[in-house]
């Protein structure tokens, strides 16, 4: 069901929207670098803030741009709702709130390497600002399903993308401490 469910996702990217993502990188790209050679940026998060651009353009592209409009706007409003469903059984739900989170996470994970503070909260706040305006311009654009689950399922990858920048931050220097105490 998962294969299905990402061909039909993958399979309603086209050429134009390819070609979009590539040339708005490459411009991200060249902007942070240019940031980074005046030395306001770090070269990881130079990588990084490139990235992150790409990614917001492709989830507009794939969660809005690339839909058909319907003659309506789509909403469920019950808190939850998704949840009632994957317990019904319908495999479905399960991989939509699945692919929700994942979708998110690398959110999460380039905007805690581009805002490097420890503070992690501006991160988590913009991802769930960036989840909210998915879901309002899916509502008034009548292009998908507004909902509270959709929301909460992509904090939940964001989070998971901030925790993953932690984890991996911390193996980093951990690393090169050793490294450090062995070329002493």
């Amino acid at each position: 069901m998962m294969d299905t469910y990402l061909t039909y996702a993958l399979s309603t990217v086209t050429f134009e929207s390819l070609t979009i993502w590539v040339v708005f990188a490459l411009v991200s790209f060249l902007i942070s670098y240019t940031f980074y050679r005046k030395g306001k940026l770090r070269l990881s998060s130079c990588f990084a803030l490139a990235l992150l651009l790409f990614y917001i353009s492709f989830m507009l592209s794939i969660t809005i741009f690339e839909r058909i409009a319907t003659p309506y706007a789509r909403y469920e409003l019950v808190l939850f709702w998704s949840y009632r469903l994957i317990a019904e059984g319908d495999t479905n739900s399960f991989f939509e709130l699945f692919w929700n989170i994942i979708l998110f996470a690398p959110f999460g994970l380039l905007g805690s390497i581009v805002f490097q503070k420890r503070n992690k909260l501006p991160v988590l706040g913009s991802g769930i600002l960036f989840s909210i305006i998915i879901e309002l311009s899916q509502l008034f654009t009548h292009r998908g399903l507004f909902d509270f689950d959709d929301i909460i399922h992509n904090t939940v990858g964001t989070l998971i993308g901030i925790v993953a920048c932690l984890v991996i931050g911390a193996l980093i220097s951990r690393v090169e401490s050793r490294v450090d105490i062995q070329t002493s």
